[in-house]
């Protein structure tokens, strides 16, 4: 788990872009209890379709993923966190 400390920093990054598997991502949410990042993506393409509690096809969302915060190390940020970090966008 990573300490509070590294979270917070990555907490200041939220709504900044950045460049991470060949697309560009925006930083929505640090999710500290459950160890992870979610990203939201910037591409000019729609989305997934979100289906209704019925499966039927509703609305289009934005792409997001999520990123393991912790790396192997204590007080570490994983190896996902570190590439997505050096892909940080200027604004």
């Amino acid at each position: 788990m990573t300490s509070d400390a590294l979270i917070q920093r990555l907490r200041v990054l939220t709504g900044q872009r950045f460049r991470y598997l060949g697309e560009d991502w925006c930083l929505i949410e640090v999710l500290g209890h459950e160890d992870a990042l979610v990203l939201g993506a910037l591409s000019g393409n729609a989305g997934q379709v979100q289906a209704t509690q019925y499966g039927q096809p509703n609305r289009r969302v934005q792409q997001t993923l999520t990123l393991p915060l912790s790396g192997d190390h204590q007080d570490s940020y994983s190896d996902e966190v570190l590439e997505l970090l050096a892909g940080r966008l200027s604004d």
